[in-house]
Formats: C-alpha cells, structure tokens, sequence
C-alpha cells in the first residue's frame, strides 16, 4: 500500500488547522465581552442618523447577547440626562455646546473620565464613534 504524497498530508494538516483556528474563535466569540461604546452625542437625548444607529447596536447588545455594555457620551443641553438605556449605564464627559448648533456638543473631556471609566471597566471591546476628540483617547485606551 502507497502512503500518500507530501503535498496531500500537508493539505489535510492545514485544513485540520484552519478547521480547529475557526471553531475556536467562533467559540470565543460568542462568550461574555465587556463592551465599552464610546459616542457624541447622547443617543438617549439627542435625535440623528448617528444615535439611531448607536440605540439599535446597543439594543442588540443588550438583548441578544449576554455582555457587560456601558457607553461614555457627552451632554450638557438635557437638564437631567439619563443614568441608563435599556440597562446600559451610561457616564457623561464634560464637553460643550456648538455655538452656531447649541443643540450638539462637543466633548473636551477635561476631567479625565473617559480614562477613568475604561481604567475600572477593563473591556474586551471599545466601540468609539465620535466626531470630536473623544476618538484620540479611544485610540490610546484600546492600545493599554
């Protein structure tokens, strides 16, 4: 009896891997994550294409998976913004208001509490999708 040719052995040794990789991560990827959205403006207070999307990503969070989610934004024109959507808990940057759009805000997070909110958190995943500069120290964290 033949034994089969290298390149056959070596085939089926690569195929066995890619097999083995794929169905780990497939595993990994439906465990527990702790997820830290970033965004400007609020989605809970502010009404755009962008808080739309950010609400339907976070319901999704919320409701099909089993994550830890909390989302860091920026507020100053509600007077009592929400603590919490949907069970996701939310921490507000100092940020200011557009002098022609007061409406929308800016972050300036001068206080420090996007870091300090990642620093306790520790997640496995940073969704950042901001205008401003909160995306500079979104970058930074995920890198730590």
């Amino acid at each position: 009896m033949h034994s089969p040719p290298p390149r056959i052995v070596a085939a089926v040794k690569v195929l066995i891997y890619l097999v083995f990789f794929f169905t780990t991560a497939a595993a990994d990827a439906t465990s527990h994550m702790k997820i830290c959205v970033i965004t400007e403006p609020c989605p809970a207070t502010y009404i755009s294409g962008l808080t739309a999307r950010i609400q339907i990503l976070l319901k999704h969070l919320v409701e099909e998976s089993d994550n830890d989610v909390e989302i860091i934004t920026a507020e100053v024109v509600h007077p009592n913004p929400p603590s919490e959507w949907h069970g996701v808990p939310f921490h507000y940057t100092a940020c200011i208001p557009l002098p022609n759009y007061p409406l929308f805000t800016l972050a300036v997070d001068y206080s420090a509490k996007l870091w300090r909110v990642i620093w306790k958190m520790r997640p496995d995943l940073i969704h950042c999708t901001s205008p401003g500069v909160l995306v500079l120290p979104a970058i930074l964290c995920a890198r730590v």
